[in-house]
């Protein structure tokens, strides 16, 4: 069973040894039963209730909304909300910008400051 699982390793991920391997996603295949498609990413959570659990999330950027979600969450009490990248303050995402260039939110407020100060050189 082990060199037909270790075949299928290979057979995946064929530049990565058996030991290589990325342990989560060999862990969830065990857990499964099958192997994981591509592309999929495997989320894992610690909480009081459930001592560990895995989920399976169909992209990175699934994943990295989840735990955006989770930090807000644990920070400030609502998922929804994201944390200004200019005064470190969370707020709900109708209060905000968003910055395509560092992909982050910011107060409207907080955002027309910065860039009155990066327009007029005054102490950035």
């Amino acid at each position: 069973m082990e060199n037909q699982a270790s075949q299928h390793r290979n057979s995946v991920c064929p530049k990565l040894s058996p030991i290589e391997f990325p342990h989560s996603n060999s862990k969830s295949q065990k857990i499964l039963g099958v192997p994981l498609p591509d592309g999929v990413v495997v989320h894992h959570t610690e909480s009081k209730l459930n001592k560990y659990q895995i989920e399976i999330i169909s992209s990175q950027a699934e994943h990295a909304l989840k735990h955006a979600n989770e930090r807000a969450l644990r920070e400030c009490g609502n998922e929804a909300h994201r944390k200004c990248s200019l005064c470190h303050k969370y707020d709900d995402t109708s209060n905000m910008v968003y910055s395509k260039s560092d992909r982050s939110h910011q107060h409207r407020k907080c955002h027309a400051d910065y860039e009155y100060r990066r327009r007029h050189a005054v102490n950035l």
